[in-house]
């Protein structure tokens, strides 16, 4: 496995739960976001066509898996050893999908959207969107 990371809070979420679900290898490369290198097209070509990190390729078959709870949720299942941070159980599972998706929707969705759409972001990503619903800019966003 290899996992494409950056300095960045949604790949962070990944590194923290690495870090405490322990019985986890794999190679891990840094993606310079700072320079855009996530949206370049040699990234988008080889790693990642929506442009975003974190990416986790299985190497076994060249699998793409992106979006921070999936990545968890499948190297959670195969972690050797340890306690699995989702549950044990069906509903801990379940109340684990209930809380992840109230925060994604409550928190972190609008944190984020608000972010994004800032009038210095949207300079700094001029030109260099991925054209995804969530890469239109708001009402309040400045545009040139």
């Amino acid at each position: 496995m290899k996992l494409y990371d950056a300095p960045g809070p949604n790949p962070l979420v990944v590194r923290l739960f690495i870090h405490e679900r322990g019985g986890l290898e794999f190679d891990a490369e840094t993606v310079d976001i700072m320079n855009l290198a996530n949206r370049g097209l040699q990234y988008r070509q080889q790693v990642n066509p929506r442009g975003e990190v974190p990416a986790l390729v299985v190497l076994e078959d060249g699998q793409l898996i992106t979006e921070i709870t999936a990545i968890c949720e499948y190297l959670d299942e195969i972690a050797k050893g340890g306690k699995s941070l989702f549950g044990a159980t069906p509903e801990e599972r379940a109340i684990t999908r209930m809380w992840t998706r109230r925060v994604y929707l409550e928190i972190c969705h609008p944190l984020v959207s608000w972010f994004r759409n800032g009038a210095d972001t949207v300079d700094f990503y001029r030109g260099n969107r991925i054209p995804v619903p969530e890469a239109q800019l708001s009402k309040s966003a400045k545009v040139l």
